[in-house]
């Protein structure tokens, strides 16, 4: 589907839950986004996608594929449940690399993950900072972005 450029600002459509949340006064607001609007719409989206958890197993996880997966079912929305891992030890955030490169390929398309990288774990407020980097479509330009995103630990009271 290609994008109705009406204004010369908006590069894409917005996601379809939040058209329906949006307090627009014309359509096109309602529909389209800028640039900027384009870019956050996808860290509030892999923000939300992250700190959400399914209960799937671990290879059942590790098997879904975008192309066969139904969107309609949310128990496999977000990350398996890494509560028995120490997120204080670095050896752990390789497996956890590894779930959250799976849940970014399957749930956030407009996001083309290019490299992850867990940055720290924060005793104090249980979250885990991750540096994901990668490339966004938009107005037929491709181009090269970063994004820092906390997850927080299942653990976390």
């Amino acid at each position: 589907m290609s994008l109705i450029k009406v204004g010369s600002d908006k590069v894409a459509y917005r996601p379809l839950f939040d058209r329906f949340n949006a307090q627009a006064v014309c359509v096109e607001s309602a529909y389209l986004l800028s640039r900027d609007e384009y870019v956050d719409s996808i860290n509030q989206s892999l923000s939300n996608l992250l700190n959400t958890r399914c209960h799937v197993s671990e290879a059942d996880y590790d098997l879904l594929n975008p192309e066969t997966l139904d969107y309609g079912v949310p128990v496999l929305f977000g990350l398996p449940d890494f509560s028995y891992y120490d997120p204080m030890n670095r050896l752990s955030w390789q497996k956890l690399q590894r779930y959250i490169k799976n849940s970014v390929r399957l749930f956030e398309p407009r996001f083309e993950l290019e490299t992850l990288e867990v940055q720290d774990f924060n005793i104090n407020t249980q979250t885990l900072t991750c540096l994901f980097t990668g490339w966004i479509h938009h107005n037929d330009k491709r181009e090269l972005i970063a994004y820092s995103v906390g997850i927080d630990s299942p653990n976390r009271s």
